[in-house]
């Protein structure tokens, strides 16, 4: 996960993913519906995605709330310590 991926995120922007469509960052893009993938080398889609962000400000506005929202439903730090304690605990319980 590219590590300026939660900043943007956490400060409410729509995100433009340039990065491989099936990747877990695009993923998380498309299912939060907080901003727009393209694949890397495509410097014609990225331009129109810059383009259509500038259009509709409204828009990129919404995609920038879903994208804190994001974080704040399921990427926190809070969230990230309770799944390793989960792991840890399943991986305790194989072990006896």
């Amino acid at each position: 996960m590219p590590s300026k991926f939660y900043g943007i995120a956490a400060v409410g922007r729509p995100i433009i993913s340039v990065t491989s469509l099936e990747g877990e960052t695009a993923g998380l893009v498309r299912r939060h519906a907080c901003g727009l993938v393209v694949e890397p080398g495509d410097g014609a889609s990225l331009a129109e995605a810059l383009m259509q962000l500038a259009k509709d400000p409204q828009a990129a506005a919404d995609m920038g709330k879903r994208a804190r929202a994001m974080l704040d439903d399921g990427l926190t730090r809070r969230h990230a310590f309770a799944r390793w304690e989960s792991l840890l605990a399943t991986l305790m319980t194989a072990r006896t």
